[in-house]
């Protein structure tokens, strides 16, 4: 999801306010730790070509959040 907001902050000014980035900031770091570098940029590059609608589709999904242990 990160690069889908990403894709979308490049394209909407002001679409990620400040505390708001500090909170992708982390989140980006977790999903880094549990997927390694190769994975979170595969699946960073995969979110930036979502459209809204496949986002959003994901969202709904069950058991959608990873944990990292």
């Amino acid at each position: 999801m990160a690069g889908h907001w990403t894709a979308a902050g490049e394209s909407i000014p002001k679409a990620v306010t400040p505390a708001e980035q500090g909170d992708l900031d982390r989140i980006a770091l977790a999903t880094r730790s549990t997927l390694g570098e190769e994975g979170y940029a595969a699946a960073f590059a995969h979110g930036r070509m979502l459209r809204p609608d496949e986002a959003r589709a994901l969202l709904d999904r069950p058991g959608r959040f990873v944990t990292a242990r």
